[in-house]
C-alpha cells in the first residue's frame, strides 16, 4: 500500500531447515506467487432484531460507533476487503465499509467465494461519510467454518485503515461471525494481500438460521480475541479427519470417458484453443497462450514431462496425469510443468516422483488430487507433490489441494530457494499427508509465505511426514503467517 500505508513489505526471514535427500539436480527456474490478496477488514455491526417471535437477529462483526483511527494518502484504484467465517448457518444480506470523507466514489461491494468467485456484487449509494450500507438483491448463504471475503472497490483510493488490528494472530468476534484479516488488491480481483495487520473496515450484515443461536438485541461486539488452541477446524467436519471436501477420485479427473484416443505426444499450437475429451497416449506440449485444456487424459509411457506448458495463461481443468506402469521401465519425472499464469484445477496427477513443479512467475492450483508420488529404482528421484524453486514473483496460491506423498523423502509441498528467494506463496486448505517433512517452508530469506487453514494427515508415517509435519518455515517477516493449521484426526493445532 502507498501513502499512509506503506508499498514497501518487509523481508520474511525463514528458518532453515534439514537438507533433504535424493534431489535430482535439474535446473527448473520455479515462481512462487505473491498472492494477490483482496479483501478490506472487518465486518458491520449492528444488532437488529426481527420479530420476537423468530427469534432471528442480524449483525455485523463492528458496531456502528466503531470508526478507524487513519485514512490513508494513497489515491490508487484498490478493492479493500476482510476475509471472515461463521460458525453457524446463515446468509449475508448486505455488505458494509467506513466511508471517509475523502473516499470519492462510486463504490462497488463485492462478496467472494474461497476460490476466487464472486458470489454477489452490489453498488453503494451515494450517501455522507461514515459507515455505507447496500443490500444484496438475493441474499448469499454461507457454509460453516468455510473463508468467504467480503470487499468494495475505492477507486481514488483514501480509504480507512488501522494498523495491527486484524490479522498475525488478531481476530474479531462477534456471535457466530469471526473476521480473520484485512486484504487488498491494486489490481481489483478478490483482494488477498496483507500488510501490517491493517483492518480496512470491510464488514457484512449477517442473518442466522431461525434455529442457530444469535446475539441478543443487547449484546455488543466482543474483543478482539486471538484463536487457541482449543478453537474449531475450519474445514467443514462432523468428526476429526471427517473433512469431506477435500479431492479425491470421485471430483478430480475427466468428468467423461468418451475420449478420442490420441497415439503418441500431442502438440498444441494454436493460441486460445481448447482442447477437450481426448485420451492421449503420449505426453502433452502446449507451446502456445491463453490454451484451455478439460477433460483429459494423459498417459506417459517415457518422457520428462507428462505435461508441459511452455506458454503463458494456459489452463488445465477435470484432466488426469499419469504413468503407464505396465512395464517396470517406463518413466516419467514430472506430472505437470507449470508456467507463468498457469491455473490448475481439479486435476489428478500420479506416479510421478514430482507431481506439479512451476517454472513461470505465477500460479493458482485448486482442487487438485496429486498422490502415489514415488522414487523409481536406480534414478535417484526427488520425491515432491508440488514444488517451487525460488526467484519468481508470484504470485503462487494453493487451495483446497490433496497432496500425499508416500515415501518418507522430501514433500508435499516443497518451497525450495534454489534459485532465488521464495516469495508470495499462499497455502490455504489444503491436506498434506506424508513425505520427508509434509511442507518445507521456503527457508531463512523467504518473503511473504502463508499456510492457513490448512490440515496435516497421518496415514503414512505418525508424525505426518516421516521426520515431522513443516520445516524451514519462519513468521518473522512481514506478511508472513502460520494460523489455524491442524492435525487431521485429532483436530489439534500444528505449530512451525
Amino acid at each position: 500500500m502507498t501513502g499512509t500505508t506503506s508499498a514497501a513489505l518487509a523481508t520474511h526471514a525463514g528458518s532453515a531447515g534439514p537438507r533433504r535427500q535424493g534431489r535430482r539436480g535439474r535446473s527448473f527456474r520455479t515462481v512462487l506467487g505473491v498472492i494477490t490478496a483482496g479483501a478490506v477488514a472487518a465486518l458491520v455491526a449492528g444488532l437488529a432484531l426481527t420479530t420476537a417471535s423468530a427469534a432471528q437477529v442480524s449483525y455485523t462483526v463492528w458496531s456502528a460507533s466503531s470508526e478507524p483511527e487513519s485514512t490513508a494518502s494513497d489515491t490508487s484504484a484498490v478493492e479493500l476487503g476482510v476475509v471472515f467465517t461463521t460458525k453457524a448457518k446463515g446468509a449475508v444480506t448486505a455488505i458494509k465499509f467506513y466511508r471517509p470523507t475523502q473516499n470519492q466514489g462510486p463504490h462497488t461491494g463485492r462478496l467472494w467465494s474461497s476460490d476466487g468467485r464472486v458470489l454477489a456484487s452490489v453498488s453503494f449509494a451515494a450517501s455522507a461519510a461514515g459507515w455505507q450500507t447496500a443490500v444484496l438483491s438475493d441474499p448469499v448463504a454461507l457454509t460453516p467454518g468455510v473463508n468467504y471475503t467480503a470487499s468494495y472497490r475505492a477507486p481514488h483510493g483514501r480509504y480507512a485503515f488501522d494498523y495491527g488490528t486484524l490479522g498475525n494472530g488478531e481476530t474479531k468476534v462477534t456471535g457466530d461471525l469471526t473476521a480473520l484479516r484485512g486484504v487488498y488488491d491494486y489490481d481489483l480481483g478478490m483482494p488477498r494481500d496483507t500488510y501490517r495487520a491493517s483492518n480496512y473496515y470491510v464488514d457484512v450484515v449477517f442473518e442466522p438460521e431461525a434455529d442457530e443461536a444469535a446475539p441478543t438485541a443487547t449484546s455488543g461486539p466482543t474483543a478482539t480475541s486471538a484463536p487457541t488452541a482449543t478453537s474449531a477446524p475450519t474445514a467443514t467436519a462432523t468428526t476429526p479427519g471427517a473433512a469431506p471436501n477435500f479431492p479425491n477420485a470421485s471430483n478430480t479427473g475427466v468428468t467423461t470417458t468418451d475420449l478420442r484416443v490420441i497415439s503418441g505426444d500431442y502438440h498444441v499450437t494454436t493460441k486460445g484453443a481448447v482442447v477437450e475429451n481426448l485420451d492421449i497416449r503420449g505426453a502433452l506440449f502446449v507451446d502456445a497462450a491463453d490454451v484451455t485444456v478439460r477433460n483429459v487424459k494423459v498417459t506417459c509411457s517415457n518422457s520428462w514431462w507428462i505435461a508441459k506448458i511452455n506458454a503463458a495463461g494456459v489452463t488445465i481443468s477435470d484432466s488426469i496425469f499419469t504413468v503407464d506402469r505396465s512395464k517396470s521401465t517406463n518413466y516419467c519425472q514430472y506430472g505437470i510443468a507449470a508456467n507463468d499464469g498457469s491455473k490448475l484445477y481439479r486435476n489428478e496427477v500420479s506416479f510421478t516422483p514430482d507431481g506439479l513443479i512451476f517454472n513461470g512467475d505465477s500460479a493458482e492450483v485448486v482442487g487438485n488430487w496429486v498422490h502415489d508420488q514415488i522414487a523409481y529404482p536406480g534414478k535417484a528421484d526427488h520425491v515432491d507433490a508440488a514444488q517451487l524453486n525460488g526467484g519468481a514473483p508470484g504470485p503462487f496460491v494453493f487451495r483446497n489441494n490433496h497432496f500425499s506423498v508416500p515415501e518418507g523423502q522430501t514433500s508435499c509441498l516443497a518451497l525450495f530457494a534454489d534459485f532465488g528467494t521464495i516469495r508470495n506463496v499462499w497455502a490455504d486448505g489444503n491436506l498434506f499427508d506424508g513425505g520427508g517433512y509434509s511442507v518445507y517452508g521456503g527457508t531463512a530469506s523467504a518473503e511473504r509465505v502463508r499456510f492457513t487453514n490448512n490440515w496435516f494427515g497421518k496415514t503414512f508415517f505418525s508424525k505426518g511426514g516421516y521426520y515431522g509435519p513443516v520445516t524451514a518455515f519462519s513468521a518473522r517477516g512481514d506478511g508472513s503467517e502460520w494460523s489455524n493449521n491442524r492435525w487431521l484426526d485429532t483436530g489439534q493445532l500444528v505449530n512451525p
